[in-house]
């Protein structure tokens, strides 16, 4: 269906714009309901989403690599595990998912 092709190709086509988009989610949350200035906002979550993908990565100890490749490619499983990850972040000392509910 057209849904389908949209969210699997155009929506996030790669997963570096999965990060690129949960990075600056996470600066306008910062700055609206943390009160940060634009270069505080902008500092923690550069540091809150390089701790987001280091645990992707890092819940993929146990598989092969040719397995670790295929799914590190894939925008969906990015996002899937930005959104499990136990990491959380240095202000609201809250998941990521938490600051999304």
């Amino acid at each position: 269906t057209e849904y389908k092709k949209h969210y699997r190709t155009e929506a996030l086509p790669s997963k570096f714009r999965v990060y690129t988009v949960v990075r600056n989610f996470l600066v306008v949350f910062y700055r609206a309901f943390e009160g940060k200035s634009a270069e505080e906002a902008n500092e923690l979550a550069d540091d809150f989403t390089d701790e987001l993908a280091t645990a992707e990565v890092q819940g993929l100890q146990n598989l092969d690599q040719s397995a670790k490749d295929g799914l590190l490619e894939k925008p969906g499983f990015a996002l899937a595990r930005c959104w499990s990850a136990f990491v959380k972040d240095s202000v609201c000392k809250r998941e990521f998912c938490g600051l999304l509910n």
